[in-house]
Parts: structure tokens; sequence; C-alpha cells
């Protein structure tokens, strides 16, 4: 039961289609961070992620004792079309909009966005300021 709500969880959320376009060619490099993403703004993966970045891009991996069949997603900094930032009373996320899975509506959010969003500036990586 458990590996059919995964699967369902991945091909609904989009974590699929992220990962057919983008997957991981080696090993994330370490220090990874945990932290939190939601799909099509609703479908929320709370504390789940574990994001890092490096030269390459932006890697992430889904917590494997909550979401076992989830493959790793590597997603290059070339390949961000753009970020979108989006700021509220509750906490900023990051919204990304991807050149080859452009379909997939994914968003970085919590405390890990901000430490995300320092390396993305380092990378060149535009960044627009949504108003909420």
């Amino acid at each position: 039961m458990g590996f059919v709500m995964s699967r369902w969880i991945r091909v609904f959320s989009g974590w699929s289609a992220l990962a057919q376009a983008y997957p991981e060619r080696g090993e994330a490099p370490r220090p990874r961070t945990l932290g939190s993403g939601v799909f099509r703004g609703w479908f929320g993966y709370n504390n789940s992620i574990f994001y890092s970045t490096d030269s390459a891009g932006l890697h992430m991996t889904a917590l494997p004792i909550l979401m076992s069949g989830h493959e790793p997603i590597c997603i290059p900094w070339s390949e961000l079309e753009r970020v979108e930032e989006k700021r509220a009373w509750y906490g900023s996320s990051l919204r990304l909009v991807t050149r080859s899975a452009a379909g997939v509506d994914f968003a970085i959010r919590g405390r890990v966005a901000s430490q995300i969003k320092a390396r993305m500036e380092t990378a060149g990586v535009p960044i627009l300021l949504e108003n909420s």
C-alpha cells in the first residue's frame, strides 16, 4: 500500500516529471539540508526533501523512509528560466520555472529557501520579487 501511495504522490505532485527531465547523474553533494517544497501551490513535501547545491545546480532528494521511489533530481542552474521569490508574513518561497519541465509548478519554502537563494545569486540565476 505504501509503495502505491508513494508512486501516486510522485506522479500526481510533479516530482516524477522533474526527475525525468533532470535526473541526478551521480550522488548529490554534501552537506545536505532538510527542507520543504510545494508542488502545484498546495501539494506539500514538508521537511521531507534534502537540498544541496554545487557549481552544477540544485540537487533534491526525497527523505527515503517517507518517499520510496522518488528519484533524485539535479536541476542545472542554466535550466532555470526564472525564479520568483514570494515573501509573506509566514516566510518566503522560491518558485522555480525550468526550461525542460515548464509545466511543473514547484516552489522551495521555509528557511532553506534563503540558503538556496544565496547560492542561486552566486550562480547568476535571475530572481524576480513577486508582490504578495
